[in-house]
Parts: structure tokens; sequence; C-alpha cells
């Protein structure tokens, strides 16, 4: 018993990945207990052996947040896991990149939005449209990204969004697959996710740029970064207006000062020339009382002789 039990638990270890419908490292069920389906066999070889049809949901809840931890402890051994959110935030925010699902019925707010701002010559967007769910849903987003990033006319986009608007919390999945963390941690444009759940929180909203709950989140903050340029702008004018004023203010004081200055300066003048003048008329007043006293004289003379 003890040989063919061992032979029975070698073959249940030794499951593929197939088995479990699911992609897995099956070293992620060292220490867990679950409940898995299976197809009992024997083998006259072997013995019994079982072929794993099936785990749990709660077996796959849990192995998908092993592999997520190890994932996020991985990159950040690797120092990817922040490089996204050590980006600037981009200064005049001009070209916008949209990834969204298709049909998606919480993004139409917000298309039309973004289309409203592109026809007021706000934004040049661009869209990718690509499945969020399915087998492909993570290659397909990883091109979407690929593409965003990519220059257009040697000019990258300022930002790029990924939003999902709604849907089950499992159609999360793609967005914790490690090929498209690792893409999006690579991207050198800031990225800012917003799949609509506050709760279910994805690798992509942990290593983005900016994480918004939801798409209309994520447009509120396209908004703001649209607007601070205007709001960078209007400081600047508020700045120059009051220095100009003050300019002008301490102008106006030193002209005060200049004119109060030529004032009394002129003002002496006209006092020192009235001075002057009053001087001349009291030497003239004194010439022509002694020329007149010298005409006298002469007169006297002149009888005497």
């Amino acid at each position: 018993m003890g040989s063919s039990e061992k032979r029975t638990s070698l073959a249940l270890g030794s499951l593929d990945e197939q088995a479990s419908g699911a992609a897995f490292d099956p070293a992620l069920l060292v220490g867990l207990t679950t409940c898995l389906r299976v197809e009992p066999t024997f083998s006259p070889r072997w013995h019994l052996q079982a072929r794993v049809l099936g785990l749990s949901a709660a077996t796959h809840q849990s192995i998908e947040r092993l592999r997520v931890d190890q994932l996020r402890q991985t990159l950040q051994r690797e120092a990817l896991f922040d490089r996204q959110r050590s980006l600037a935030t981009p200064p005049d925010l001009t070209r916008l990149c949209v990834i969204h699902p298709t049909g998606a019925a919480g993004y139409a707010d917000v298309a039309a939005e973004l289309d409203r701002w592109q026809s007021a010559g706000l934004l040049i967007l661009q869209r990718h449209e690509t499945p969020f769910e399915g087998e492909r849903a993570a290659a397909g987003l990883i091109a979407a990204l690929m593409m965003a990033a990519d220059t257009v006319e040697g000019v990258r986009p300022d930002l790029i969004m990924i939003v999902r608007g709604g849907g089950a919390s499992a159609g999360l999945q793609s967005l914790n697959n490690e090929s498209l963390i690792r893409t999006v941690c690579r991207c050198p444009v800031p990225i800012v996710s917003g799949v609509g759940h506050a709760v279910d929180r994805t690798l992509l909203d942990e290593v983005a740029w900016r994480a918004c709950d939801t798409p209309s989140k994520a447009l509120a903050l396209v908004a703001r970064l649209i607007g601070a340029p205007a709001g960078r702008a209007r400081a600047d004018l508020g700045a120059i207006t009051t220095a100009a004023r003050q300019r002008i203010a301490s102008a106006t004081d030193g002209l005060s000062l200049a004119r109060d200055r030529v004032v009394a300066a002129v003002d002496k003048a006209v006092d020192q020339a009235g001075a002057d003048l009053r001087t001349l008329e009291v030497g003239l007043d004194s010439a022509k009382r002694s020329r007149s006293q010298s005409l006298a004289q002469c007169r006297i003379d002149a009888d005497r002789l």
C-alpha cells in the first residue's frame, strides 16, 4: 500500500498545465488545500493514476494571488515596478492614445467627450481597440500598447489611457499578465489606467503612471492635465501683471521725486534770477544818481567860469 500510495502521489504531482484548464506554475499548489476534479485510471504498471480535469474556483483565485505576489516581488527586484511612476508629468498634453475594448458600454460617454475635445482642437486623438478578455487578450493588449507608444511622424504621444468601462471582475485576468505588465513598465510614455473597478486592483493599476477607478476618473485626470498649461499661463500673467504694477508704481514714485526736484530747482533759479535782477536795478538807480550828481556839478563848475 505504501508503494502504491507513493506512485499515486507522484502521478498527481506531475500534472501538466493543460490538465487544469489554465496555465500556472504547479509549484504554486504547494501548501494549498484544494478540491480537484479528476478522472481516475488504473495502469498495471503504474497502478492508480488520475488526470485532473479542473481546479476549484477558490484554488484558481489562490494561485492567481500567489502568482501576482511573486511577479510583484520580481518586478521590484528588477527595479521595474516604479519605473512608470518616475516618468515626468506631460507639460503640455496634446497627443493622447486610448486603448479600450470593442463595444464597451461604459466607454461611450468617455469617447464622446474625447471626440468633443478633439473637435475643439485640444487633442490629437488615437484609438486602439482590442479585447480585454479571452486567450489572446494579453497579446492583443501588448500589440496595442506598442502601437500606441510608437512615434507618429517622429512624435510620441504625451499620454496613453488604458480603459475598460465596466464588466465582470473575472475579465481582469489579462491585466495581470506578466508580459503585458513588463511592457507597461518599460513603456517610455506615461500610462493612465481606468479599468472600472475600485475594489479589484490589478498589477496594471499598481505599475501604471497613474491609476484611476473608472474611465470617467481617468478622463477627469486628462482634463486637468490639458488645463494645466492654461493654469500656469494665468499664474504667469498674474505674476507679470503684479511685477509691471510694481515697476510702474516705482517709476511713478521716481518721476514724482524727479518732478519735485525739477520744480524746486526751477523755483530756486527763478528766485536767484529775481534777486540778481533786483541787484541790477539797485545798481542802475545808483548809477543814475551818480550821473545826475555829476551833471549838476559840471553845471555849477561851468557857471563859476
